[in-house]
């Protein structure tokens, strides 16, 4: 901010500013910053964002949506519509999330593939579901580098749960190497995909 401030060339340079995720970035100093970079500011300026500000804040639990609001007017339109999602992975996740049905409609059909839960009362009995669900997907061809793995935690403290062979499976999402399985941290994988 202080960069833009004392003169650089991108001190309001850009006539239009678009944001994805904008629930995640949506801070003070994000914004001060973005304010700073547009051409006329919120105030006047030309910009988009995107962003499920209720139920998909995962960085923070501010009111980022009440920040947005505070520095500028603009349109609001809620979409209903689910682009990403099969019907089957997106109502589950509304289910198990608490928030319902949130979705009018599905752009993505249906692939006929169930959604499986595997209770668990330990870690052990985790880690053996894991172990199981990742033989099964490849008993049914998926290659390991088609599967993902996430999880609340880094991938170094998976490793050290995992038995062997399954911990030779793995490897981080950011350094996708061919017959591995990817890991990552739910939030490092936000908006990216993978077949299982």
């Amino acid at each position: 901010i202080e960069k833009l401030l004392s003169g650089s060339e991108y001190f309001e340079y850009f006539d239009q500013i678009v944001v994805d995720e904008a629930q995640d970035i949506c801070t003070d100093i994000n914004l001060d910053f973005l304010d700073l970079c547009l051409k006329d500011n919120f105030k006047n300026g030309s910009f988009t964002f995107f962003g499920d500000f209720e139920r998909q804040r995962i960085y923070s639990n501010d009111d980022n949506f009440n920040l947005l609001e505070q520095r500028s007017s603009f349109v609001n339109a809620e979409l209903s519509v689910n682009c990403r999602n099969r019907p089957r992975v997106g109502d589950l996740a509304g289910v198990v999330s608490g928030f319902g049905h949130p979705y009018k409609k599905y752009l993505r059909p249906d692939d006929g593939i169930e959604v499986g839960i595997y209770p668990y009362s330990s870690k052990e009995e985790q880690i053996n579901n894991v172990v199981r669900q990742i033989e099964i997907c490849r008993s049914e061809g998926y290659e390991l580098e088609q599967i993902v793995l996430l999880s609340s935690v880094n991938i170094q403290s998976v490793a050290r749960i995992l038995p062997k062979p399954a911990v030779d499976w793995v490897s981080e999402a950011s350094a996708f190497s061919n017959g591995k399985i990817r890991s990552s941290t739910v939030q490092a994988f936000k908006g990216l995909e993978s077949s299982v």
